[in-house]
C-alpha cells in the first residue's frame, strides 16, 4: 500500500514539473505553424533583433514590437500594429492581476496571435502566442530583460504577468488576424505553380520553384530602367480588397494588376 502510494506521490509531482516544461509538437502541421517555423529561423532563441521594421504605413517599431511585426508580416502578410484593422481582439483584455480571467481569455489563443500588455492607456509589451496552461504562457517575444534579445518558449507564471515589463502592466489582450482561418487553407496558403509569372512593382517575375510555405522566383523583366533598383530579396504577397497584389518589403508596399492572385504568397528573389 505503501509503496503504491510512493509511486502515486511520484507521478503527481511529475505531472506537476512537466506543466511548466514546454512540449513541443513533433512536426508543425498548420501553415500558420509551418510560416512561424520559417520565422524563427530568422530569429532563434538567444539571437537579437537589432531593427525597426514597418508597415509601410508610418507605424514602425523596435524590440519586441519589431519581432511581432516581423513575424506577423511572414505569417499573414499584414504585420500587427496596436488595433489594426486587419486584427480582431479575441474577448475582453483580462487584468494581470487576475490569474482566472487570464487562463480563460489564453484558452482562446491560438498559436500565432499577438499578445498585447498595456498599463492604463500606453502600450507596454508585446509577443506571439504558443501555448498556455494552468499555470501560464509560453511565447515567442524580444527584449526581455535585455535589449532586443529574442526568447523562444518563454514561459511566463500568471502571477508575474503585473510585474513586467518595467513598471507593470495592468492588462492583456489577444489579437488574431482576421483571415486566420483562410491562412491555414491549403488553397489559399500555396504558392503558384512553377513556370507562372506575374508583375509586381514594374518587375516581371517567373516562379522557378512553389511550395505551401515559401516559393522561389526570378527575374525575368523589367517594365522601365528604373524598376531594375527596386528588386527586393522576398516577396511577401496578399490579395487586396480590390484584388490586387499588394507587397509588403522593408515596409515598402506596392500594386500589381494581376487580377487572377493568390491570396497568400511568399517568395524568395533569386538572382
Amino acid at each position: 500500500m505503501k509503496k503504491r502510494m510512493s509511486w502515486c506521490l511520484m507521478l503527481l509531482a511529475l505531472l506537476c514539473v512537466m506543466e511548466n516544461v514546454y512540449i513541443p509538437k513533433a512536426e508543425a502541421k498548420t501553415v500558420v505553424e509551418k510560416r512561424l517555423a520559417e520565422v524563427k529561423k530568422y530569429y532563434p532563441g538567444g539571437s537579437r533583433i537589432n531593427s525597426y521594421v514597418s508597415d509601410g504605413e508610418g507605424f514602425s517599431g523596435g524590440g519586441c514590437n519589431a519581432l511581432v511585426m516581423f513575424a506577423t508580416m511572414r505569417i499573414f502578410h499584414a504585420p500587427f500594429v496596436p488595433y489594426s484593422e486587419a486584427y480582431k481582439r479575441i474577448g475582453k483584455a483580462a487584468s494581470t492581476k487576475s490569474p482566472g480571467k487570464m487562463r480563460s481569455l489564453f484558452k482562446k489563443a491560438k498559436v500565432g496571435d499577438a499578445i498585447q500588455w498595456s498599463k492604463a492607456y500606453n502600450d507596454t509589451h508585446f509577443a506571439i502566442f504558443l501555448s498556455s496552461n494552468s499555470r501560464g504562457v509560453y511565447l515567442y517575444e524580444a527584449n526581455f530583460h535585455s535589449r532586443n534579445l529574442v526568447w523562444d518558449k518563454h514561459f511566463w507564471a500568471w502571477k508575474n504577468m503585473s510585474t513586467w515589463p518595467a513598471g507593470g502592466a495592468d492588462k492583456v489582450s489577444v489579437w488574431r488576424f482576421k483571415k486566420y482561418n483562410q491562412v491555414n487553407r491549403k488553397k489559399c496558403a500555396c504558392n503558384f505553380r512553377k513556370g507562372r509569372t506575374f508583375t509586381v512593382s514594374g518587375i516581371r517575375y517567373k516562379v522557378i520553384k512553389s511550395g505551401q510555405v515559401q516559393g522561389k522566383v526570378k527575374v525575368v523583366g523589367y517594365e522601365d530602367s528604373a524598376s531594375k533598383k527596386k528588386i527586393p530579396k522576398y516577396l511577401y504577397l496578399r490579395l487586396t480588397e480590390d484584388k490586387e497584389i499588394d507587397s509588403y518589403e522593408k515596409g515598402y508596399h506596392s500594386f500589381s494588376k494581376n487580377k487572377n492572385a493568390n491570396a497568400q504568397v511568399t517568395y524568395q528573389v533569386v538572382k
